[in-house]
């Protein structure tokens, strides 16, 4: 008789295991009594004999006629397929039952595979506290352990919740102590294989998947390194994408630009833009702004905003035509008109921004905040009354203060910006005191502009 995968399985099973399928079937399945009349006449043999020699009595025993064809045997066997199903049912359950870690990992991927992500979290953040006091006796106790490192971490960078340093370093050197024992163990089978077999070990010089590489990359960058080499590492990412999972493209995509806008603010140089513009293009090539279905006032600007300063003016008006609709509705009318404002001002078309703004009254804040800076910055190009600057920036900074909802690192750059802005404006400051003061700050937006404004001053006289 050839293989038989029922046989197989129940062969493994003791009397014991055997007796309490049958109560599962009983209790489970009563409706399938053909399969059930089949295993238990099953039971009676000895299951270890060649089943050729009772064939004809399965068949008889299940279907209560003889076995004549090759058609009712095929029907026997596909009967064996049932029986063997809901074996591996039975004793994954019961499996389950008895390992209260396998079953914790078990929940967390269904519920992840739901969908229902507060379930998920709640479930794995209870399983990783459990988990990560407990000590592994063996490799083989690490498949749960690695299951709660994961979830741990999905919950961890999926969630909006605040993290604390020590859950991080926690999951950290659980996944850093699975990392190495499995490692170890495999290094040292490898070097045993080697001196008992006396032969040499293959060696391994296959390349790292492009998930692995696109980490190290994004951990390089992160790093600040100066080799970083942002065009070599981007052309790499594009290559790719199409082999990485969406959500994962889009988290790497998130990461490298929040870390670039950063790099841009404390560097107070526009070395940045170029690579936030190209990091933008790239997310729009991937579905990034389409994913959620929505994009920030702030945001559509800032990706305006880059696009502009790179020279990119036709990519910036595509851009504006395909994601406008992703803006928050009531919103609409003033970003598109923001935005507006910030291409006309880049190419120097000072009135023609100043007649926009002129033209809205923001409601959103990001909105406000950006139409009174570049109120400002058009004022103080075409050569407004001093008198008139000073005093809007003095509003401006009232207007800061009763903010409450704005962060600190923005209303430090803001407030610092005005400080220099009105240096600049009343004319009575050296430029040597005026720039001391300007690099003095650590945060401050506009740092090129007012760089470039303060080479062209002249203090008044």
């Amino acid at each position: 008789m050839k293989k038989n995968a029922l046989k197989n399985l129940l062969t493994r099973m003791d009397a014991s295991d055997l007796k309490q399928f049958e109560h599962y079937l009983l209790a489970l399945h009563a409706h399938k009594f053909i399969a059930i009349r089949v295993f238990q006449a099953l039971t009676k043999e000895n299951l270890h004999d060649d089943w050729e020699n009772f064939i004809p009595g399965l068949y008889m025993a299940g279907f209560s006629q003889p076995l004549e064809n090759k058609t009712q045997r095929k029907n026997l066997f596909n009967t064996f397929s049932e029986i063997r199903k809901y074996a591996k049912d039975f004793l994954s359950h019961r499996f389950l039952q008895e390992n209260r870690w396998q079953a914790k990992a078990f929940w967390i991927q269904f519920a992840d595979a739901q969908q229902w992500q507060d379930e998920r979290d709640a479930a794995a953040d209870e399983f990783f506290s459990e988990i990560s006091h407990a000590t592994p006796k063996s490799h083989l106790e690490f498949p749960p352990y690695a299951l709660a490192a994961f979830y741990q971490y999905l919950n961890y960078s999926e969630s909006d919740k605040k993290i604390d340093f020590l859950s991080i370093q926690q999951l950290s050197n659980l996944l850093t102590s699975i990392y190495t024992i499995l490692h170890l163990k495999l290094k040292i089978e490898m070097l045993n294989y080697k001196r008992v077999e006396n032969i040499q070990t293959p060696g391994f010089n296959h390349p790292a998947p492009p998930v692995l590489q696109v980490l190290q990359s994004t951990l390089e960058l992160l790093e600040n390194k100066d080799s970083f080499d942002f065009e070599k590492h981007h052309q790499h990412l594009r290559q790719t994408a199409g082999e990485l999972e969406a959500n994962f493209l889009h988290n790497i995509i998130r990461i490298w630009k929040n870390h670039l806008i950063r790099k841009q603010r404390r560097d107070k140089f526009d070395s940045q833009m170029h690579a936030i513009h190209q990091i933008n293009k790239f997310a729009a090539d991937n579905g990034f702004f389409l994913k959620s279905g929505r994009i920030s006032p702030a945001e559509f600007i800032g990706v305006v905003n880059a696009a502009t300063k790179s020279k990119d003016k036709t990519w910036s008006l595509h851009f504006i035509k395909q994601s406008q609709t992703l803006l928050p509705p009531e919103y609409l009318e003033e970003t598109l008109a923001l935005s507006n404002a910030v291409i006309n001002y880049e190419e120097g078309k000072y009135p023609d921004a100043y007649a926009i703004l002129m033209r809205i009254n923001p409601e959103e804040i990001s909105n406000l905040l950006r139409r009174r800076i570049e109120l400002l910055r058009c004022k103080y190009e075409m050569g407004e009354s001093p008198d008139e600057i000073k005093a809007d920036i003095k509003n401006f900074k009232e207007l800061l203060l009763r903010k409450h909802f704005i962060n600190k690192e923005t209303l430090s750059g803001l407030l610092n910006f005005l400080e220099i802005l009105n240096f600049l404006t009343g004319r009575s400051k050296s430029k040597a005191i005026i720039s001391e003061k300007l690099n003095s700050h650590e945060i401050i937006i506009l740092y090129p502009w007012l760089r470039d404004k303060l080479a062209a001053y002249k203090q008044r006289k």
